[in-house]
């Protein structure tokens, strides 16, 4: 769009230059019998102002209308000349000054998420953090695609996801997690083993985009692996089995009035809710959430909650709230 837009102001002024010269061309063709290489040679100089000599000794009609002709050559230059300066120049300057605030943003973030590739799912992924407030660096390669994401809002780093370049450029060392979505699988490894040697300790969900390469980016250091398809036709399944709660679902967690939203909190030694029944805790009083859920450090699943069930140390509590419930509950559940 914006090589468009330039193309749009500064194409005119080449036409215009352009008519100018073969304007000049025929009339002293016409004016002094000249021959076309002779009449284009002695518009060019006239119309440049280089101060060349004339061709030939000019007639007075030949004065006459290279006067006509300068004074128009130096109106469509003072009109023209600001307009290829501020395009060619001042767009360029503006590109490298967000660029370069863009980048001094990035490297101030911590906690953030960093989003690798922006196509189809990649998009998805960015609405749903942007919808939750989360910072996000999505790193591409294709140009194209990060003028589409800083279109949308997104900080971005154009380059190589793979590299280390890329991922140090993108904050990856201070991000909360990465998201690996780009549509080839031997990509996506590569930079789930990058990115965990850059950090290791670094929370990760890629996409497979083969069944069969599940395995291969868990043992790379992938958290948790996607396959889209899959979730794609389980989703669909039950939307013909059970439309009522898919329906129920959608309006609980996309309805921008209800903002209702699932968290997960570690209870931790030290915590104010340690190994207190949820009775005692009385979370749903203080904060308005819902626990409707636990996970244990092995593993298993608590998902029948009563007022007498205990928040162990090492279990972790699932709750459901709006952003502002979920918030105090954060505080409810930290040490100390």
């Amino acid at each position: 769009m914006a090589k468009q837009n330039v193309y749009a102001r500064i194409g005119p002024i080449a036409v215009l230059f352009g008519s100018i010269i073969l304007t000049g061309g025929l009339g002293f063709k016409i004016l002094e019998g000249w021959n076309w290489e002779e009449s284009l040679y002695m518009a060019v100089i006239t119309v440049t102002t280089v101060g060349f000599s004339e061709v030939h000794p000019l007639s007075v009609q030949g004065k006459l209308f290279t006067a006509f002709l300068i004074i128009a050559s130096v109106g469509i230059i003072t009109y023209s000349f600001p307009i290829v300066i501020r395009h060619l120049f001042e767009g360029e300057l503006r590109g490298i000054l967000k660029a370069k605030k863009m980048k001094k943003h990035i490297r101030s973030l911590t906690g953030h998420y960093v989003v690798c590739g922006y196509g189809a799912i990649g998009r998805q992924i960015c609405s749903e953090l942007k919808r939750e407030d989360h910072e996000i660096v999505v790193v591409e390669n294709d140009p194209e695609t990060v003028a589409l994401a800083e279109s949308a809002g997104f900080n971005t780093v154009e380059g190589d996801a793979c590299s280390n370049e890329s991922l140090i450029e993108s904050g990856v060392e201070n991000a909360f997690g990465l998201v690996v979505a780009t549509n080839e699988d031997a990509t996506n490894l590569l930079v789930v083993l990058t990115a965990k040697g850059l950090k290791p300790g670094l929370h990760i969900v890629a996409r497979a985009n083969r069944q069969e390469v599940t395995g291969k980016l868990l043992r790379a250091g992938a958290d948790k692996v996607l396959f889209p398809q899959a979730i794609a036709g389980s989703r669909m399944a039950q939307l013909l089995t059970r439309p009522g709660i898919c329906e129920f679902m959608d309006i609980v967690f996309h309805n921008s009035q209800l903002e209702l939203t699932l968290e997960s909190l570690a209870v931790n030694t030290g915590s104010r809710v340690e190994n207190l029944t949820v009775k005692k805790a009385a979370i749903r009083e203080k904060c308005g959430v819902t626990v409707i859920g636990l996970t244990g450090p092995d593993g298993s699943v608590t998902s029948t909650i009563t007022p007498e069930t205990i928040l162990a140390t090492g279990h972790t509590a699932i709750l459901l709230g709006t952003k502002t419930q979920l918030e105090n509950a954060r505080e409810l559940f930290k040490v100390g």
